[in-house]
């Protein structure tokens, strides 16, 4: 999901309840929208990393010196747009774009059971009766 302008903040964090609700609270109060979020827990668990795709502009610093202030972020690197994570993430749910893996293969992209592409996700398929 790459857009025009955008950055990747990625932080290490305290893995605990309210995390997360911290981090995009900040971001909500100050209008300031999140484009994409992964997180996942790194090391043993005490520890997890978040990536945030945020747009490029004239309040991003303001917003990464804030971050760095929240008591359970314990570092923030600042990546450009096409960040890995993103990428990869875009070539999985996105096959067609940039070249995603399953469009080369012919695959279609993973859908949970039940989903239907054509139809959208969780669409149960219709139900023919014959006539009497």
């Amino acid at each position: 999901m790459t857009l025009n302008a955008t950055a990747v903040l990625e932080l290490t964090v305290n893995n605990h309840a309210g995390v997360m609700s911290h981090v995009c609270g900040l971001f909500a109060r100050r209008a300031y929208n999140v484009e994409g979020i992964v997180c996942m827990p790194i090391g043993d668990g005490r520890h997890s990393r978040i990536w945030l795709q945020v747009a490029e502009d004239a309040r991003l610093e303001q917003m990464v010196r804030q971050v760095e202030k929240l008591e359970d972020v314990l570092a923030l690197e600042r990546h450009g747009p096409d960040h890995e994570v993103f990428a990869q993430l875009e070539r999985l749910f996105r096959p067609g774009a940039r070249g995603g893996s399953a469009a080369r293969m012919g695959k279609r992209p993973y859908l949970p059971a039940g989903a239907d592409s054509d139809t959208g996700a969780g669409a149960q398929p219709a139900r023919l009766r014959s006539p009497r």
